[in-house]
């Protein structure tokens, strides 16, 4: 394990070696056999049933930067007892209880209540009236429509509660939203929020307001600590209130009289924490990846905090959230009791650590099937040379009109192409594939904000194009030539869920399977009628047979099972039996007939792994031919 600062919890995600035992009879041990606080929950079970992955959630000793720490993964006789935490289930949230925090969510998916305990008793840091805001203005519970509201998970070390509805501003104006609170024991509350634009083509306003408790006189951040403005009306200006705000990629801007908007040249962070002098509580919010979410905001006075992920001004109302488009956010609230604690305030803006088991143990797993491991050092040849260089380019590209969050991740290619800002390939798959085979971190880092760009950026969420992401896009989201199976990859998604647990991205893999089963379908009977040219592209068949492959691995739905076999029917009637080609039209001297060997080579590639899991001599007829 190798943080970049401080931490006390670690959310690993690993394959087990086909445990015919529940997640519940797994333990974390410290390298000295001692028993670690911990937590598992299943992810993805083989077609037998047992287990295949597990999210592990643990609590751990606090490491410096660039420190380890160790932990074993051994299965015990021993069961939970769930002493110390409940969970209850309200009639608009859920009630989180640990031995020194609870948290109460509401109607709108957000953290509604926070207390403590301390030497005192209980101490109140959120009391009630959490707001979501929308379109300039402030949403209540009673606002949204409910559709569901249960706990993913629970357990000793934390709880995940999801919610998920629609919120109506009025009869032409309706947004679609999925909440995801973690309430942690040792006193941290994440939230991933996604507003979805299901009848609008303008979005402005998108912020979570917190009403806060009594007690707070100071806030810290960056270096200084400041007293707060007193409690000021709902309306009040700016400068009352003390906060940051990010005005582009490399510029932020302090809010506040002492402050006199302050210009910082830097990505700032985004943290700041409250501070009760007189009860020592402490508070802290941070905005994940603030900097790449501007225009953005942080702003508290001693009875609000303002999170700010999007202008509400209709003025800078952004025409880019058309019908689909989601808005996401993802902020984190840290508490404390009996004083201030040590960790820096650059912390507060840090996403969840990870561990990362050796690339032996994914390998010899079996859990993605059959593949070598390399050397964490690339070492010299024309492939890994392209890897590092694109590697390279990754760590040094400038973002653009960042309104979306992960907006830049394009392939490469120019800083001013239109290529560079496309969605071209599985490219969160490529990078955390070639993490596992070589356990450089770098390939996970930037596989897992791939993934997220194409699920929360590249995909649209509502609408005729539900589950569908638009092809050939400019800045991803202008232009485009409709939907194409060719342009559609679920296989980073599910990985990057496989690694890190974010259910989002299997909610997101399984809207795409929708289309991609009605393609498989249709486009079965029309391969087996064996026509003159077929009727798409081999990679539109190629890509649509993998991405169904691993829906099937991570859910065993067979849903998807029989849509493999329909299409791989389909493919193999079609197939010339002379050339060993899939005949079509195709403008090209050398291939005017189809045959082209990357679209043939994504298609094979495909059914070379349908083969490794079946062995249907079928499939292994018609690799052979595709070869001539």
């Amino acid at each position: 394990m190798k943080p970049a600062g401080s931490h006390e919890l670690a959310l690993p995600c690993l394959p087990v070696f086909r445990s015919q035992r529940g997640a519940s009879l797994l333990t974390a041990q410290g390298v000295s056999g001692q028993t670690i606080p911990s937590q598992f929950d299943v992810l993805a079970r083989w077609d037998d049933g047992s287990v295949k992955w597990v999210l592990v959630s643990l609590i751990v000793p606090k490491i410096q930067a660039h420190g380890r720490f160790r932990f074993d993964v051994i299965e015990s006789q021993q069961t939970e007892t769930g002493d110390g935490w409940a969970v209850r289930t309200l009639d608009r949230g859920v009630h989180v209880q640990y031995p020194s925090l609870s948290v109460t969510s509401n109607g709108l998916g957000l953290p509604q209540s926070i207390e403590i305990q301390n030497a005192a008793g209980r101490v109140a840091l959120v009391a009630g009236d959490t707001q979501l805001r929308l379109q300039g203005q402030a949403l209540k519970s009673e606002q949204a429509r409910l559709l569901s509201t249960h706990v993913e998970e629970q357990g000793p070390v934390r709880t995940v509660i999801r919610t998920h509805g629609e919120l109506s501003l009025d009869a032409n104006t309706s947004f679609g939203f999925v909440s995801r609170i973690t309430v942690f024991c040792n006193g941290q509350i994440s939230t991933s929020y996604t507003v979805i634009n299901q009848q609008v083509h303008r979005f402005h306003g998108f912020g979570v307001q917190f009403a806060l408790a009594d007690g707070f006189q100071q806030v810290q951040f960056q270096q200084a600590a400041v007293r707060l403005p007193e409690t000021v009306a709902d309306d009040a200006e700016e400068l009352d209130e003390i906060g940051v705000r990010q005005t582009s990629a490399q510029s932020a801007v302090f809010l506040g009289d002492n402050f006199r908007n302050k210009p910082v040249m830097t990505s700032y962070h985004g943290g700041l924490r409250l501070i009760g002098e007189s009860n020592g509580k402490s508070l802290g919010l941070a905005i994940h990846d603030f900097w790449q979410r501007y225009p953005s905001e942080l702003a508290v006075t001693t009875n609000r905090g303002r999170l700010w992920f999007y202008p509400d001004n209709k003025e800078k109302a952004s025409p880019l959230y058309r019908v689909g488009r989601a808005a996401r956010s993802d902020f984190t609230i840290k508490v404390a009791a009996g004083g201030v604690p040590e960790s820096s305030l650059a912390e507060l803006g840090l996403t969840d650590l990870h561990a990362f088991a050796d690339v032996q143990w994914y390998r010899d797993s079996g859990a993605l099937g059959n593949y070598a491991v390399g050397d964490f050092q690339l070492p010299t040849g024309t492939y890994h040379l392209y890897v590092q260089e694109h590697m390279t380019y990754l760590q040094r590209r400038n973002f653009l009109a960042n309104e979306f969050g992960f907006w830049d991740f394009g392939d490469g290619g120019q800083p001013d192409s239109a290529f560079r800002r496309n969605n071209e390939f599985g490219i969160s798959y490529a990078m955390l594939f070639h993490y596992l085979c070589t356990g450089d971190v770098r390939f996970f880092e930037e596989g897992v904000a791939f993934a997220k760009h194409f699920r929360d950026v590249d995909t649209l969420h509502a609408g005729a194009m539900k589950g569908k992401s638009i092809r050939h896009t400019d800045n991803h989201v202008e232009g485009g030539s409709g939907y194409d199976t060719a342009h559609q990859w679920v296989e980073g998604m599910l990985l990057a869920y496989l690694l890190t647990g974010d259910r989002r991205s299997l909610e997101v893999a399984r809207e795409m399977a929708i289309p991609l089963i009605e393609f498989a379908q249709e486009m079965s009977t029309r391969l087996k009628a064996k026509p003159i040219t077929i009727p798409v592209n081999e990679r539109s068949l190629g890509w649509t047979l993998l991405s169904l492959m691993i829906l099937k691995d991570v859910t065993n739905d067979r849903r998807y099972t029989d849509a493999i076999q329909a299409l791989v029917d389909g493919v193999v009637a079609s197939q010339d039996q002379e050339r060993g080609h899939w005949p079509r039209p195709l403008p090209h001297e050398d291939f005017p007939t189809g045959g082209s060997p990357f679209m043939l080579g994504v298609l094979t590639e495909a059914l070379m792994r349908h083969h490794e899991k079946t062995g249907d001599p079928a499939v292994a007829r018609s690799i052979v031919k595709s070869s001539y």
